[in-house]
């Protein structure tokens, strides 16, 4: 199982028979004579079938990613701008007036 060059598992079997009927057939099929058959003409397409459900929990965990990252940015960011930068805690100067003060 699996194709070369995508990160998935493989699983090699040596002298083990596997029963026609115990064998998946959704997309493809082996007849009693032992030829192989599918509807869907090529490797290429049967692959892009078969993965094609794990597509959108990739771009799930991606997106996940991206959100977390953002609000881990937002948290540091908002608590960044109210740090005093300058000055006792009783005439301080937090980040974003320092930030007016030189223009920003």
């Amino acid at each position: 199982m699996g194709l070369n060059g995508v990160d998935n598992g493989q699983v090699w079997f040596d002298n083990v028979r596997v029963p026609r009927d115990a064998l998946l057939d959704r997309y493809a099929s082996v007849d009693a004579a032992g030829n192989y058959s599918s509807p869907i003409p090529t490797v290429s397409a049967r692959f892009g079938t078969m993965v094609g459900g794990l597509t959108t929990g990739r771009i799930l965990i991606g997106q996940g990613a991206v959100s977390a990252e953002g609000t881990g940015l937002l948290e540091s960011f908002s608590s960044w701008i109210s740090v005093v930068v300058v000055g006792s805690s009783s005439s301080s100067v937090t980040f974003q007036d320092a930030v007016t003060a030189v223009g920003g």
